[in-house]
């Protein structure tokens, strides 16, 4: 049979064919294993050169991802260069923001954010970095933590409960934190139960302010309180934000709805509340964490009454993400809608824990 020009044709396809096959499948797989490869560089104090990915910078620790060593956690002192062609935004400790890449500094101890200018920022002031595309759940962290006591005697049991879970874009923050409290006895009578849910959502501006919004629900046997809802608006502004320590002074307008299971009757009152929230945190063995909060909220509508809440929560890390922790809290209310009402209440609980970011 003559080789014609169409039998050619199809020659031809045929051997395009089995060339394009490989090279397509291979470039399916290219453009992952390319975006696997960790391209960014750290340079430590001790000159060591670590290629990986930079996850974050938080409360002076570094998250560092590395194909061979896993993910990295690195005292931020102990880092004198970075460089990472990936988009982040870089926090300083006077509440800027800088967005951008970061470009081989000229100098030890130096970032320099390059997007559309190069900004060349002092190492040793950057509080903050985080990965502008990262997904929702990337920019999350939180924690669990349990707390369990047996007293023989009467044999009382003592649970607690405790959680949170954290957000942290470009413009806004929020956070989500539950404590439950049970206990039981062979007295059914002494059983008692408290529990709270809060939420928060702040947005951020430039500089260290913030608008922040709140709703919470508290229930608590002890003061004979059915449920407390409360919603606010108002501001914080962070006094002092560093890699070891956060200060922040916080006031919003409450609007409270209170129900006694010693009334039948609810109450609603509106109330300013004034409060202050401190954290401090030690990368360095031993690691701890701790997080305290005071708040006084005088009544508006109900004049002359005065509601205070201390809380605290401190954590030792025993290994990677498990801890041990003390937690507590005490209020006090110096006027309570009810009569025979309990004013105060207070406890303290041993827990351990496990926390991811």
């Amino acid at each position: 049979m003559p080789y014609t020009p169409s039998r050619r044709c199809r020659h031809l396809t045929t051997a395009l064919q089995r060339v394009a096959r490989p090279l397509v499948v291979a470039g399916l797989f290219l453009p992952a294993s390319l975006a696997a490869q960790k391209v960014d560089s750290l340079v430590m104090i001790n000159d060591d050169v670590i290629t990986g990915e930079i996850n974050e910078l938080t409360r002076g620790k570094l998250s560092y991802k590395t194909d061979d060593m896993g993910t990295l956690s690195i005292k931020w002192d102990k880092v004198k260069r970075l460089k990472t062609n990936h988009y982040y935004e870089i926090e300083v400790a006077s509440g800027w923001k800088y967005f951008g890449s970061l470009a081989w500094p000229a100098e030890d101890y130096r970032i320099v954010v390059v997007l559309t200018s190069a900004d060349t920022l002092d190492m040793h002031d950057v509080v903050s970095i985080s990965r502008i595309r990262g997904g929702f759940f990337q920019r999350t962290a939180g924690y669990v933590d349990l707390g369990f006591s047996v007293t023989r005697a009467n044999n009382q049991k003592e649970w607690t409960l405790g959680s949170q879970v954290r957000y942290r874009g470009r413009k806004w923050m929020g956070s989500l934190t539950g404590n439950s409290y049970f206990r039981f006895q062979d007295d059914t009578a002494s059983n008692t139960s408290r529990n709270n849910l809060v939420g928060r959502a702040d947005r951020l501006f430039k500089g260290k302010w913030s608008a922040a919004f709140t709703l919470s629900l508290e229930q608590n046997a002890e003061l004979n309180l059915d449920l407390r809802q409360i919603s606010g608006l108002g501001g914080a502004y962070s006094l002092t934000r560093t890699n070891s320590h956060l200060l922040r002074l916080n006031s919003s307008l409450l609007a409270t709805n209170e129900r006694y299971s010693t009334s039948p009757d609810g109450t609603t009152n509106l109330e300013i509340l004034f409060g202050v929230d401190y954290e401090a945190f030690r990368f360095d063995s031993p690691k701890l964490d701790l997080t305290t909060s005071l708040s006084v909220t005088p009544s508006i509508t109900d004049f002359g009454r005065v509601r205070t809440q201390w809380d605290f929560r401190t954590s030792y890390e025993v290994f990677s993400d498990f801890f041990l922790g003390l937690k507590g809290f005490f209020s006090y209310d110096s006027r309570p809608p009810t009569e025979n009402a309990v004013k105060q209440d207070y406890s303290v609980n041993f827990t351990i824990g496990w926390s991811w970011s």
